[in-house]
């Protein structure tokens, strides 16, 4: 029996000491994965790192080319220095309204009101230069011709209903008591509607 109990305690040292090398392996494998996995991460938190620095510098760049262009292209207002100043080029969006110096009201030009004595086509030019030339955008205009929607339709249904090819005639009474009529825009007889 001491015999067995030796082998015994042999097999259960080799055991302890098998278990023992597994558990240390386990151990530097753990070790080993951890270091990658740290590696790795660091690795690629340093790539994007460096990438968002390297955009972070590229907008810094942008924002400081652009506060230059600026600079080099805003001129002094002559309102505020004084001086006659020329602009090369406006730097102002289109769609925003043109800056005017403080206390400086524009006035605002407008239409006489359609009476039907000039062409409807020759008005509504009129209305389209003024327009361009005071800026008005598509609100303003609209705004324009709904302030007096009734002058201009009656006028210009009051054209519309008069032929421009007729021409108003007048009649006259002859001494024998006949009437003759002739155009009141010539004078002449034959042309006239009846």
């Amino acid at each position: 029996m001491a015999k067995i109990d030796i082998q015994a305690q042999g097999q259960e040292q080799k055991m302890d000491a098998q278990a023992h090398e597994f558990h240390e392996a386990v151990q530097k494998g753990l070790e080993f994965v951890r270091d990658e996995a740290q590696q790795f991460a660091e690795e690629l938190c340093s790539d994007v790192k460096a990438e968002l620095l390297q955009e972070v510098h590229d907008i810094r760049s942008g924002v400081q080319d652009m506060k230059e262009e600026v600079a080099a292209n805003t001129l002094p207002h002559s309102w505020m220095t004084g001086a006659i100043v020329q602009h090369q080029y406006s730097t102002r969006p289109l769609h925003l309204p043109p800056l005017t110096p403080p206390g400086h009201h524009t006035g605002r030009r407008k239409l006489a009101e359609f009476d039907g004595s000039v062409a409807w086509e020759a008005y509504q030019a009129q209305f389209q230069m003024l327009a361009d030339a005071m800026d008005w955008d598509e609100a303003e205009r609209y705004e324009e011709k709904a302030a007096r929607p009734h002058h201009d339709i009656s006028a210009r249904r009051t054209q519309m209903e008069t032929p421009s090819a007729a021409k108003p005639v007048g009649v006259k009474r002859t001494s024998v008591g006949e009437f003759q009529g002739s155009c009141w825009g010539c004078g002449e007889r034959g042309h006239m509607r009846s």
